[in-house]
């Protein structure tokens, strides 16, 4: 019992360390990922430049991904459960895949002919995806074969082929299959536990699998392991079948025309890198900027430019006076003023940091360039 409490503790210390880096990662992110846009728009539409730049802002995305999966480990990010499809998860994803792989292995991608469509947290099942195939690419230190495939499984009454803790119907299934070293019986029975890892001290944290067994208990699905030493590993996961296909989604067009504006807007952040570019975006798009990188130098700064301000853009968490703090005092100045909150972390975790009025909008980083700007036009133009 005295173990199992430690274990707590240690836990929710890390937890907690989780949250904070997300929050402080997402701030570098938005910075990364609006310079990078800002370049894409720049150079002609498909251009190498152009691409590479909108291979930054994919791989920014995929970050913020990863740092959802972060809170989630901390419990301080809801699931985000929408309808899609794992053939088309496992193909965006197989470039990045490929990329983490060495030379030596052999990366093999079969997918089902058939469309498996599925309710799922996208980011959190490609974090399980990158997750496994780390394991699988260390797995092989001489080299190897990596397999990912997908198919649907029909489990039946009394079938425990596919685990024992399966319950019968119908299931998308994901594999992840390598011809490594194997595991013994006792080691199997440990993987998902947290902390308890077979690599050498600093190679890994013991938390990579425990996050992925989490993560698909949370989709309601299993995951089952199949490994004898000297033969390769197989985790296979199962995810519940939907009925019908989610609908498809139009690619983003990043040449499209932005909203631009000519008004005056109170931003403050105490993130310099996220003030600066925010502000040659707002500026570059026409808006007049007046900037404050604290609550307390903002309101001084309202107090003496109220007749000219007409947004305020500020972060939630910030030393001295938080967003909402600010937000209060400027109200009682000038009332109806619309406000754009941004932060690291999301508007669930804000709780009673969040002011619930209609002329205010929270956005979560990091932010693109577009995102922005449409929810400027969008807070100056509500009647």
């Amino acid at each position: 019992m005295e173990g199992q409490l430690l274990h707590a503790q240690k836990m929710e210390a890390i937890g907690t360390l989780a949250g904070g880096m997300a929050h402080d990662f997402n701030n570098v992110l938005t910075v990364i990922a609006g310079y990078a846009t800002l370049l894409a728009m720049r150079f002609a539409r498909g251009s190498e430049e152009s691409a590479m730049a909108g291979e930054i802002v994919t791989s920014v995305e995929r970050a913020s991904e990863m740092t959802r999966s972060l809170l989630a480990f901390s419990r301080k990010e809801p699931m985000n459960m929408k309808p899609d499809e794992i053939n088309g998860i496992v193909a965006a994803l197989e470039k990045s895949l490929r990329m983490l792989i060495r030379e030596d292995v052999d990366f093999k991608c079969t997918l089902s002919d058939q469309a498996i469509p599925v309710m799922a947290d996208k980011g959190q099942l490609e974090q399980v995806i990158v997750n496994l195939v780390v394991n699988a690419r260390d797995a092989m230190p001489s080299g190897g074969t990596l397999t990912i495939a997908t198919s649907i499984v029909e489990v039946r009454d009394g079938d425990t082929e596919h685990g024992e803790n399966t319950s019968p119907g119908m299931y998308g299934a994901l594999s992840v299959s390598d011809t490594g070293f194997g595991m013994d019986s006792e080691t199997r029975e440990h993987i998902f536990e947290p902390f308890f890892t077979t690599k050498e001290i600093n190679r890994g944290t013991g938390l990579g699998l425990s996050i992925v067994h989490g993560i698909i208990a949370k989709h309601q699905g299993r995951i089952n392991v199949q490994s004898e030493k000297g033969q390769g590993t197989t985790f296979k996961i199962y995810l519940p079948l939907l009925c019908q296909l989610p609908e498809s989604k139009k690619p983003e067009q990043r040449d499209k025309i932005l909203p631009k504006g000519n008004e005056t807007i109170l931003l403050v952040d105490d993130d310099a890198a996220v003030r600066q570019m925010t502000t040659w975006l707002l500026e570059k798009s026409g808006y007049r900027l007046i900037v404050a990188d604290n609550g307390e130098t903002a309101l001084s700064t309202f107090k003496d430019n109220q007749d000219a301000i007409q947004l305020l853009i500020t972060d939630v968490i910030m030393p001295r006076m938080n967003g909402k703090e600010l937000y209060e005092e400027i109200s009682r100045i000038k009332t109806n003023i619309p406000a754009i909150f941004m932060s690291g972390y999301t508007a669930e975790i804000m709780g009673e940091k969040m002011p619930p009025r209609a002329d205010t909008l929270f956005l979560s980083k990091p932010l693109k360039p577009e995102q922005l700007l449409i929810a400027i036009r969008q807070m100056l133009d509500a009647e």
